[in-house]
Order: structure tokens, then sequence, then C-alpha cells
């Protein structure tokens, strides 16, 4: 099959087609071509008048890019003529071809050189222009297929470029943030007696894993570890928790705890002054991403503003009654 040849590309595919031929196509192509006996023509004008068969003489519209010197060789139709006087001007003597036919005002008149290639076909000893041919054919081979690779490059389904797809989203307004490393809680441990200062980017990391590799991390601040410290565990999840006024989030993920729940929130506990509140639960949340349950609440009394001081609280685990609440009523 020779270039060009169709491009068709049904929908859903993850790579495209774009390319017109490959060097085979491309070569095919050129050597069906290199015989053609028009294969110089170039430039057209169109006849001034009509041109019987056995005229001699012929008028032109236009001999601008025509040559200025005889003899050169035209075709009208079907029938090559040789212009052997007149060049350069709007008539032409001409010889007229082996089957001279009759030529109506308006044809078109093409410079069509004779091809010196008209005899030659694939194969002759000494063959340099199939050579020649196959080196325009690596060429075209070459450019069609960075044209198919560019052509993927334009859409999202097909892109592999970062570059290609930053670009496309760009065309909507959108802007990707750099990208922002992890981040995680790590504690230091200092002898007894010791204290060790910690410099900026000092590297800690995770023991590898089963199927999980080694984790380094580099501390984002300098830091001074104490003996003293040691004592302190470390939180096990961060204390930057969101919540809403008329909510509690504590630790872990209580199952036990449902709507319509009593709990008992404690002001001050031991010193003395304590207040205690009488919460009802409206909603139970589970974050368990976050191992950690979100409880939104109505103050039964009314009174208890929720403050950012520490509270005891305490949820009402046993339920009982008075003795005799199953006896009928008198």
């Amino acid at each position: 099959m020779s270039a060009p040849h169709g491009i068709v590309n049904p929908p859903g595919l993850s790579t495209i087609r774009y390319r017109c031929g490959t060097f085979t196509s491309f070569r095919q192509a050129m050597l069906n071509r290199v015989a053609n006996p028009d294969l110089l023509a170039s430039a057209v004008t169109s006849l001034g008048a009509d041109a019987q068969p056995a005229d001699t003489q012929i008028s032109v519209t236009d001999a601008v890019n025509f040559p200025i010197s005889e003899p050169f060789r035209i075709k009208i139709g079907g029938e090559y003529l040789t212009v052997v006087s007149g060049a350069g001007t709007l008539s032409w003597k001409v010889l007229r071809g082996t089957s001279p036919s009759l030529h109506a005002q308006g044809d078109s008149v093409s410079l069509d050189p004779e091809n010196p290639f008209a005899r030659w076909h694939e194969g002759i000893d000494s063959d340099y222009h199939t050579m020649f041919v196959e080196l325009w054919a690596y060429l075209g081979d070459v450019l069609t297929f960075y044209q198919e690779r560019i052509a993927n490059e334009a859409f999202l389904a097909t892109a592999t470029q970062r570059d290609s797809l930053l670009r496309l989203a760009g065309l909507i307004g959108y802007r990707p943030s750099p990208g922002a490393g992890a981040s995680g809680l790590v504690a230091f441990t200092a002898a007894k007696g010791q204290t060790v200062a910690i410099p900026a980017g000092f590297r800690v990391g995770s023991q590898a894993l089963p199927g999980k590799p080694a984790v380094t991390y580099e501390t984002s601040a300098a830091v001074t570890a104490t003996a003293d410290n040691s004592l302190i565990s470390m939180a096990a999840k961060s204390s930057h928790i969101d919540y809403d006024a008329g909510s509690i989030v504590i630790r872990g993920t209580q199952r036990k705890l449902e709507k319509n729940d009593y709990l008992l929130a404690v002001e001050n506990e031991g010193p003395g002054n304590e207040i205690p509140h009488l919460l009802r639960i409206d909603a139970v949340t589970q974050d368990s991403a976050r191992d950690s349950t979100i409880l939104q609440w109505h103050d039964v009394e009314g009174l208890y503003q929720q403050a950012t001081k520490d509270i005891s609280l305490y949820s009402f685990s046993v339920k009982a009654a008075p003795m005799g609440h199953i006896a009928p009523r008198w």
C-alpha cells in the first residue's frame, strides 16, 4: 500500500494513529510516480482562443511562469505540443502531437517538460534512483513518526508527558500546586541525665517490613532532647482536630456510645470547685482515619458553655432503675 493512506481512530484508544505513511508506503508511492510522463509538470495557463487540430499557432492568457526561450513542451488535455517560437509572448507557434485534437478556449495549458526517468524502472544496474527515493522515504518515515507522537500529546487520554498534561489543564485555567512531602511525629529518647541537640534536617526513618520499604524523613527544625522529657509519651494523633461548637472529640472509636446516651462533663475536677454538666448525645461519628470519635451533644440543663479548657468526660455504661419499677401501677 502506497502513501498517503487514510487515518481512522475509533473512540477509547490509549494511543492514536496519525501517520499518513511509513518508509515502505512512501517508497512505493515515489517509485510508482517516478516514471510518470507528467512528473515535472508545473506552470499552468489557459487557451485564449479555440485551437483546431490543424492549427500550429495558439494563444494563451498568461505566459509569466513559462520559459522565454524555445523549445519547451506543453500539454493541453491529453495532447503534448512543442513550442518552437513565440516564447515570452501570448502567441506561440507549436508542433502538434501525434494525435492532434480540438481544444476550446479556456482549456488548461501546463508546462510539462519530458520526464528523463520515463523509461526507468526499479532494478536497473547502478540503481542510484532507488537509493535516492529510499533516502526521502526514510525522511518521511521519521517526520511522520514524530508527528504522531506530538498528536498523541494533544489529548488527555493519550498524552504520556507530564508537561503535556499541564498544558492541557492550563487551557481551562487549572494550575497544579507544588508537591508536598509527607510529615509525621517523631519521639527522641535521651539517656538519663543527658541533653542532646538535634539539628534541622536530621535524618530519621522507619524499619523495612515485608512488602513495605523503609521510609526516611528529615526533622523540620532543630530541637533539644533532654532526659526529663523522655518520660512524656508521644501523642498518638495530632491534637489539631477541627470541631464545631456543641461537639466533643475523643480519642479512639467508641462503639458503645449511641444517640440519646448521657455523658457527664466535669470542669475543674478534684480541686473542690468542680462543676458537673449532664449532656445528651445527639449524634455519634466514627473517624477511623484519625482514630477518633466526634460526639454532637446538647446540655440537658442548658447551662454548660463549651470551653477550650480540659474537662473530665464520663459515660454511663450501666443503666439501672429503682427497685419495683416493673411492678404494676397502683
